[in-house]
This record gives structure tokens, sequence and C-alpha cells, in this order.
């Protein structure tokens, strides 16, 4: 009778920390679900300039819950270790978008959605603001308290955290110079500032799955290389593959986020074998590996399929009459607004 008490404690404290993950997703109050908003922001970069805002609340409405499901499945099922949230963060967040951007599909009037090469210049703010503080993004979830509320009782140390703030540095370095070979290596011989801006983070990208492991220095440069060269040569490729099979991807977040997510997560499956006691997640980490590609193939279903339902919800809503195209909700200049120039009356200012 005791055993079956037990059992039924055990049963009732895992779904009171399902509940409890789900609302505390919705409302922002705990550090691990706060990051439920990276993923959304990903998935608005597919989708960007082809949506409208009521639209993209209704997708951020649709997927939070969504990722507090995957983030419970593979964290305190599969337990897989994902310090930095390649496969719950970037995977999720990413081909969620993807899919929701393809049922969106083409608009008819679309103007071009490059951008101006000032503007690419000003975006590499972001770009060093985003190397710099990739470290402590990975780092900080390196090292966490066993959460009792949803059953999850995997042990971390806190020299985790210290290896995970080193292995990301090194990888994102990595990336970086990965980032200007390629680039340099196209036809006309220079550097283009879109695989720059971009693809010089993809090494951190990656390495959130394994950050926190013993890759040691070179496997953390491999990491961080390869994926800045499948970032670059991802954005190469986009240009004539993607919106030939109806795809439209604004930011490049499959170049960004998808790939090198994924290679993160099959990196993680190569290197946890280097943990060589059981402590981490009670079960022999030779046999982790099987989890952690697990946890990126539930993330992937998971995403592509509340983004295909997501994509069919919000073309319920109007969509925006042109494309790229800011006038229908902003003040923006009469004429030249794509190329920069601020001449003209401006839409909607008075007189």
């Amino acid at each position: 009778r005791e055993d079956n008490n037990n059992n039924n404690n055990k049963k009732k404290k895992k779904k009171d920390g399902m509940a409890l993950l789900l609302v505390n997703t919705w409302v922002g109050e705990r550090r691990y679900e706060n990051m439920g908003t990276v993923a959304i922001l990903i998935s608005m970069g597919a989708l960007l300039g082809r949506v409208t805002p009521s639209q993209l609340l209704l997708m951020a409405l649709i997927e939070v819950p969504l990722y507090a499901i995957n983030f419970y499945i593979v964290h305190h099922y599969l337990r897989m270790t994902d310090a930095g949230g390649s496969a719950t963060i970037h995977v999720f967040g990413c081909y969620f978008g993807l899919a929701a951007s393809l049922i969106i599909g083409k608009p008819e009037h679309m103007t071009p959605s490059t951008s101006i090469y000032h503007s690419e210049l000003l975006t590499m703010i972001g770009t060093l603001f985003l190397w710099l503080y990739f470290p402590s993004f990975n780092a900080y979830f390196a090292y966490a308290a066993p959460i009792q509320e949803s059953g999850y009782d995997g042990l971390r140390r806190q020299s985790d955290r210290t290896r995970a703030f080193v292995n990301t540095v090194i990888a994102l370095c990595a990336s970086t110079i990965a980032a200007f070979i390629v680039s340099k290596c196209n036809r006309k011989g220079k550097i283009n500032m879109t695989y720059i801006q971009n693809a010089t983070l993809a090494g951190g990208v990656a390495m959130g799955a394994c950050a926190d492991l013993y890759t040691n220095p070179a496997g953390a440069v491999a990491i961080g290389f390869f994926a800045g060269v499948l970032s670059t040569i991802g954005f190469k490729l986009y240009e004539t593959a993607c919106p030939s099979v109806g795809l439209y991807d604004t930011r490049g977040v499959n170049n960004l986020h998808g790939m090198p997510g994924i290679l993160g997560c099959v990196a993680s499956a190569i290197t946890v074998g280097s943990f060589n006691d059981k402590s981490r997640y009670r079960r022999d980490m030779h046999h982790q590996g099987a989890y952690q590609i697990a946890g990126l193939c539930v993330t992937f279903g998971i995403a592509v399929v509340g983004g295909l339902i997501t994509g069919l919800l919000m073309k319920v809503l109007p969509s925006p009459k042109v494309a790229y195209n800011d006038s229908e909700h902003f003040i923006v200049a009469e004429t030249d607004y794509y190329y920069g120039t601020i001449r003209g009356k401006q839409k909607g200012a008075s007189d």
C-alpha cells in the first residue's frame, strides 16, 4: 500500500510539475521558461515582413505553450543535455517559423527584401552584442539546481558553467574565422556583410547542446568552424534553393539557428560519452547519445507540426497588402523608403 501511495505521489508531482511549467512559461516567472521568448523571436525572423502584427501575436500565443510542452518532454522525460538550447530554443524556434512560413507562402505583391549596405553595417552592432554575451547565455544554464517541482533530478556541477563559457568563446572564434574565409571564397572574392553578421554567431548556436561537455579545445574549434562554414554556405544556397520550393526565410534563420542547432545536437550525442559516471542523469552516459538524438527529433516534430497548424490559423487573419513594406503600419518616406533616403512628404504625417 505504501508503494502504491509513493507511485501515486510521484505521478501527481509530475502532473503538477507540467502544469507549473506551463503556467510559468506563460507568465515568464522562471528563468528556464523565459527563454521561450528567444524561440519566438527566431520564428519571427522567418516571417518578418510578410505578416501583420496581429498574425505575429497569434503565433506567439500558440508557440509559447508548445515550447513549454517540448521543453518538458526533452528535459524532464528524455533528460537531454542542452544547456544553451541548441534544440529547445534554436531548432524549435527555427523550424516552427519555417513551417508557418511554408503555409503563409508568397504574397501577391512584394517589394525587394534585400537590405541596403549601411543598414547591414548598423546591424553589426547587434551581432557584436550577441557575440559578446553568447558565452554567458550558454553558460548560465550549465549549472542548475534540481527542479523538484517537475520531477527533474539531473545534477550539474559549478565547473560545468566555466567549461561552457570557455567552449563557447572558442567556438565563436572558430565560426568567425570560418565565416570570413568562406565569404571571401565567392565569385567576386569579396566579403558579404550578411554572411558575416550571421555566420559569426553560428558557433555559439552549435555549442549550446554540448557547451558544458568535455569537448576539449580541439573539439570546440571543430564544432565552431564547421558551424560557420555550414551557415555561410546555407546563406549562399538559400537565394536559389528555398524560394524555388515556395519557402521564404526573411532573416535566414535556418542558416543561423536551424542547421547549426542540429549540428550541435549531433555533436553533443558524440561528446556526451565523455562523462564516465551516472551522476548527471542516472543513466550510462554512453547511452545518453541516443537520448540526445531523440530530443532533437521530438523537438523537430513538435516544431514542424505546431508551425504548420499555426500557419493555417494565421492565414485566417488579414495579411499585408504588400510584403516587406512598413508603410501599412508605420510612417515612412513617400518615395525611396527602400533605398534609405529621407525625402518627400511622410505618409500619414500632418501638413
